[in-house]
């Protein structure tokens, strides 16, 4: 068997496929065969020296996957030989055969392919513990979603047309019909000088009850201006910046709350939590086909550097 390994840690170029064996699986192990995985930014960064490096095998970077059950820990219990599955990895899934809690393991649905289902864990188990579980979205909500274009961006999208609210995105212009036919209401250039305003006629007098941010200090304003009373401001990401300036009374006016989430550093019973979660809210969408990931291109195992290189020069 073999695994990407980052031998250096200076981008792309200091990936090796090195062979690589793991023992068998332990306790409430699964021993995975790899059909698919997605590449994330943090997979890049981790590449560059700029993410740490966590699990049993840190070197081998790949937080997702889709694949086969081939064995069994003594205490695994909820999947069986073979399996078709998709799930979770603390790095390590950028290997033809790794172990994994089975707890971070979900179903693959005959619905997704296994590219597909290779794509999915990371963005929507993402996009659904803001949304859902951190920033209460229900149906009949209005929600604010930033960089709607990405991966986890068009998982919200999905996931709050299914729940039943409204979208307001922002992307750039060439992603704004693709977002539309996925469920956005309304869609505004991300880059718009009067971005702020823009955003506040849109979301109307009553304001927007969620806002998903992606981008961080840049729109930071601009999400407390549109929010609702009692909104939830959910920040994931840090794209425009880490340091904001806030206007506090408007903060207090609307009692909005601003909370901060990453889905990496929590532990795996954090982890199967939030999987729970969300086999119990959206498993029959997931069933039905209605939430899948849009992949901008696949690449051969052997291959990995070119996608990490095409991610690096923000081609996809």
């Amino acid at each position: 068997m073999r695994a990407w390994k980052i031998t250096t840690e200076t981008g792309p170029e200091g990936l090796r496929l090195d062979p690589f064996r793991t023992g068998p699986p332990r306790g409430r192990e699964l021993l995975i065969e790899l059909e698919a995985s997605a590449l994330n930014r943090a997979d890049l960064l981790q590449t560059l020296g700029r993410y740490p490096l966590r699990g049993e095998n840190p070197a081998i970077p790949g937080l997702e996957f889709s694949g086969r059950v081939l064995d069994r820990g003594p205490d695994a219990n909820r999947f069986a030989v073979g399996d078709a599955v998709m799930g979770l990895a603390d790095g390590g899934a950028f290997a033809e055969r790794f172990r994994v809690d089975e707890r971070l393991v979900m179903q693959r649905p005959a619905a997704l392919s296994a590219s597909e289902a290779g794509a999915f864990p990371e963005a929507f188990l993402t996009a659904f513990d803001a949304l859902v579980r951190q920033g209460e979205l229900a149906a009949g909500d209005s929600v604010l979603v930033h960089a709607a274009g990405s991966g986890v961006g068009t998982a919200a999208v999905m996931l709050a047309r299914e729940i039943g609210a409204r979208v307001i995105a922002t992307s750039s212009p060439p992603k704004h019909e693709r977002l539309r036919k996925l469920g956005a209401a309304a869609v505004i250039d991300s880059r718009a000088d009067d971005l702020a305003t823009r955003l506040v006629e849109t979301a109307g007098p009553d304001g927007v009850q969620v806002v998903l941010d992606l981008i961080g200090a840049r729109t930071l304003d601009a999400d407390l201006r549109a929010a609702a009373v009692g909104a939830r401001i959910v920040v994931i990401g840090l794209l425009g910046g880490a340091r904001a300036e806030i206007d506090l009374g408007l903060l207090m006016r609307r009692r909005a709350s601003i909370r901060g989430s990453l889905l990496r550093p929590r532990s795996a019973d954090e982890k199967a939590a939030l999987i729970a979660d969300f086999e119990a809210a959206m498993g029959p969408a997931l069933a039905a086909g209605s939430l899948r990931p849009i992949i901008h291109e696949t690449f051969d195992f052997d291959e990995l550097p070119r996608a990490f290189a095409a991610m690096q020069g923000n081609e996809n």
